[in-house]
């Protein structure tokens, strides 16, 4: 009788074991799996920074040139008077548009990555 209850508290004790192990392993492939997926969002975040970066970068040199060879201080009168990009885009004449469209296409393509992640999160 001793003999069967040391022997049955001993399985127990390995079954919980065992199932703790399962547990921790099961934890353990989860934290490496949300591991990956951070870093990938980080490789993404860090691609998307250059690129705005870039993008930048090409607008300050487009405002400092100017289309005409205007100065910089008569390209920046002349844009203070947008309110936001959306307002320049809109008010853009038909010349303007083809000297904005790669202005027009970053801002398209934020606007869908706003709705990918939007969608993706919730959905």
């Amino acid at each position: 009788e001793r003999t069967r209850k040391a022997e049955d508290e001993l399985t127990k004790m390995i079954t919980q074991s065992e199932q703790h192990l399962w547990d921790e392993r099961n934890q353990k492939n989860q934290l490496i799996k949300d591991v990956a997926a951070l870093e990938e969002e980080l490789t993404r975040l860090k691609a998307q920074r250059t690129h705005d970066e870039r993008f930048i970068q090409d607008l300050q040199e487009q405002v400092q040139q100017g289309p005409d060879g205007v100065t910089q201080d008569g390209n920046i009168a002349a844009l203070s008077g947008a309110f936001s990009l959306e307002d320049e885009l809109n008010n853009a004449t038909d010349e303007d548009r083809q000297a904005n469209l790669p202005l027009e296409l970053s801002r398209f393509k934020a606007e869908n990555e706003l709705l990918r992640r939007t969608l993706g999160s919730t959905g």
